[in-house]
């Protein structure tokens, strides 16, 4: 018996770690922060119905980071939740999402660890603070996940307090991508 659960403890210990990701909270985080930029990337299945086999990262402009994969210098002001993103609809708003108080502007990389093959909803939503909705800003997209897959797409954001935000995503290049078209994966060999 003593042997089993020695045995059943190694086996624990060896499994891969489980995402970082915090359980689900009904408080919008966007209040922690009111008179602040806030960025807030998603992934949702198309209905929101359940929470998609996939996991998130960001990496700033400032080279710091939040989410899968990412744990050295932690953006400040930040979560990577399981959420539901609509309380009156639990069964509809069901998401994963990295979201970030004072964001800066400039060139974010995202990083989506794809674990199934899959439909999904990528967004990328931003306000700059002034609590007027002329300050807001959202670019979502539909894109099809592939197991085993980890896919990298960048975007740039502009926050001024004099003018509305705009989030553009980005092609391989760096260059701004016309309105409306996605963006493509940019593969990352998996370790």
């Amino acid at each position: 018996m003593r042997r089993y659960h020695t045995c059943l403890l190694l086996l624990l210990l060896t499994l891969p770690a489980p995402a970082q990701v915090v359980s689900t909270e009904q408080k919008p985080f966007r209040l922690s922060c009111p008179q602040s930029s806030f960025l807030s990337i998603a992934v949702s299945t198309p209905l929101g119905d359940r929470f998609p086999n996939l996991e998130l990262g960001v990496v700033d402009p400032l080279g710091r980071t939040l989410g899968y994969g990412q744990d050295e210098h932690v953006i400040p002001s930040s979560r990577y939740v399981r959420t539901i993103q609509l309380p009156e609809l639990p069964d509809r708003s069901k998401a994963v999402v990295i979201e970030v108080c004072n964001a800066v502007a400039g060139f974010y990389v995202v990083s989506v660890a794809e674990h199934s093959n899959l439909e999904y909803e990528l967004s990328v939503s931003a306000d700059d603070g002034t609590g007027s909705n002329t300050g807001n800003d959202t670019e979502p997209v539909s894109l099809t996940a592939e197991a085993n897959r980890l896919c990298h797409y960048g975007f740039r954001l502009n926050v001024k307090k004099t003018a509305a935000v705009t989030i553009r995503w980005l092609d391989r290049t760096g260059h701004a991508l016309p309105f409306g078209q996605a963006p493509g994966c940019e593969a990352v060999p998996r370790s």
